[in-house]
């Protein structure tokens, strides 16, 4: 990729590394953020190397947030993960759910009415293309 030569090695290169680091704890913190709600842990040392008082702390304060949000208000947030991934199961026996509602005749009119429409659309350009193609014809001849 032409990062480096040859012979090169990435230990010689701070300021690189540096910010592949900062990358990489940035991305981990936006992850982290949307599925848990708040930001990864141990940031610290992905950043620099080495474990501080002030990422202890944040670890800690993360930790008890993330707690709260899993235990009292952020069911939403695993429900819709689970729906995306297709690990949602529908209970039956709590009534009808959006996603088996049964749909009556109202709802199939419109996509019937726009197919039927489409497919007219289609055969009448194909149509004019030979009808146009037969009336020039017959216009030569006169």
């Amino acid at each position: 990729m032409g990062v480096l030569n040859v012979g090169q090695r990435i230990e010689e290169q701070a300021e690189f590394e540096k910010i592949y680091k900062n990358a990489w704890a940035d991305n981990a913190n936006a992850c982290a953020v949307q599925y848990a709600g708040t930001g990864a842990l141990k940031t610290d040392f992905t950043r620099t190397g080495k474990r501080t008082r002030l990422g202890l702390l944040m670890d800690g304060w993360n930790s008890m947030i993330r707690y709260y949000k899993n235990n009292f208000s952020d069911g939403f947030r695993q429900d819709s993960i689970d729906l995306f991934l297709g690990n949602f199961a529908v209970d039956e026996s709590d009534g009808p759910t959006p996603l088996r509602v049964q749909k009556d005749w109202k709802f199939l009119t419109l996509p019937i009415v726009m197919l039927v429409a489409f497919s007219m659309c289609i055969v009448c350009l194909l149509m004019a293309g030979k009808f146009l193609s037969l009336i020039s014809s017959e216009s030569i001849q006169l």
